[in-house]
């Protein structure tokens, strides 16, 4: 019996989740992205120092994953795009150095740039309007905080 439980909690937890992504505004994505990062960070840093290296090399590659996809979502037509773009490059080059190096220290540069940006983006929230329907026949989800 206790096996049903679990399973009706687990299932009824992912539905949920999944929920609570759907209806996340476009700047709440991308906080919600960054911050899974930073959680994949810390694993990694943690990782890292107690040498479990295939656990650091797991989190490391779905962070560069994670923020590459984050840097695929923004709109090409929202003005600081390109520099988010590159800024994004640039955590995921200090990820990789990282995972290569099997080295803690950039993991610090890493945190401090995307916990900076994730506030900012949840400060763009808080202000921004509820984003209409996609209109297109396949919606891709993209960032758009043009207006």
């Amino acid at each position: 019996m206790a096996t049903v439980t679990t399973r009706t909690n687990e299932a009824e937890l992912a539905r949920w989740r999944e929920m609570s992504v759907r209806t996340l505004s476009p700047q709440g994505l991308v906080v919600f992205a960054l911050e899974g990062v930073l959680r994949r960070v810390g694993l990694a840093e943690a990782a890292l120092g107690s040498v479990a290296l295939e656990d650091a090399h797991v989190a490391l590659t779905e962070s560069q994953d994670a923020l590459v996809a984050v840097a695929g979502s923004l709109n090409p037509g929202w003005p600081p795009t390109a520099n988010l773009r590159r800024l994004l490059d640039y955590c995921v080059r200090r990820l990789r150095d990282s995972n290569w190096q099997k080295d803690p220290a950039p993991l610090a540069e890493v945190t401090a740039v995307l916990s900076e940006l994730a506030d900012a983006f949840r400060q763009m929230g808080q202000g921004a309007a509820v984003p209409g329907p996609e209109t297109e026949a396949a919606p891709r989800r993209t960032v758009d905080f043009a207006g």
